[in-house]
């Protein structure tokens, strides 16, 4: 899995005191292979919370090393980073913010090369409104791969299956997310998406969607479907969630979206 945009081609902005490639630079990822891609969305881990279910993530990493055809997609809350003047409490913070980007990058860095996009989630938006600097940004320098790493959202070309032998292309789309209402709303506003990948919520869903097209070239209006994905978290039942009455998850299983390389087709399972 390789981009075809060389980092230093690309353009840039200045965003909390870092050089961040735009939201609409387009991440094009071939996968030269004529076989299933198979996608593991992450997020919502909150490392450095007490809740945090380091055991569960540290098998999580084990079963994307192991699998030939893996890849990865982040889509923030990667950190805690409870801070003075932010929701979290920062007196239940088990590690501090720099504390909680080095357990980030020593548990990430084993699979960077399996990372094909991320963006960050609004407890990384933390540590840039209190010291303007993002910590998933700064894990993703690290791991030297800053050309994978998006701000607020990450738009994906995923090619799979052999080149010259009519390859399955798909749209991607990366964004933490707000509310279920607000992502799902969002989705219709994105044409051409496949995949719709979000977290914040911690439902854990996958809901196949559709939308009517109109497609002049061809004379004809179609039915399009595409899937939206809600990432589970890896954090225990307790503490906040138990405060503001959310629902609990089903922890122990991992999402996997596969991209047929023979036939355009994305299926959804757990691993």
């Amino acid at each position: 899995m390789v981009s075809s945009s060389p980092y230093s081609t690309l353009s840039h902005i200045i965003l909390g005191g870092t050089n961040v490639i735009d939201d609409f630079q387009l991440i094009d990822i071939k996968y030269d292979k004529n076989t299933t891609l198979n996608l593991y969305p992450l997020g919502d881990v909150h490392i450095g919370s007490k809740e945090f279910d380091e055991e569960l993530f540290q098998q999580w990493i084990e079963t994307v090393k192991n699998d030939p055809n893996g890849a990865v997609v982040i889509i923030g809350d990667m950190m805690n980073m409870g801070l003075r003047n932010s929701k979290s409490n920062v007196y239940e913070e088990t590690l501090s913010p720099m504390m909680q980007k080095e357990l980030c990058y020593d548990l990430l860095n084993p699979i960077k090369d399996k990372i094909i996009g991320g963006c960050s989630g609004n407890h990384e938006y933390r540590a840039v409104k209190e010291v303007g600097t993002n910590p998933l940004y700064d894990v993703f320098c690290r791991m030297g791969i800053e050309d994978k790493y998006r701000e607020n959202a990450c738009f994906i070309k995923l090619t799979v299956g052999k080149c010259g032998k009519n390859p399955n292309t798909y749209a991607l789309v990366l964004t933490h997310g707000s509310s279920k209402n607000k992502d799902e709303k969002w989705t219709y506003s994105v044409d051409g998406c496949d995949c719709f990948i979000s977290g914040h919520t911690h439902l854990g869903t996958h809901q196949p969607m559709g939308k009517i097209r109109m497609d002049l070239s061809h004379n004809k209006v179609k039915l399009v479907s595409y899937q939206h994905i809600v990432v589970l978290p890896f954090q225990k039942y307790g503490g906040y969630a138990i405060r503001g009455k959310y629902m609990p998850n089903s922890l122990g299983q991992f999402q996997c979206i596969t991209f047929d390389g023979s036939s355009k087709k994305v299926g959804y399972s757990y691993n």
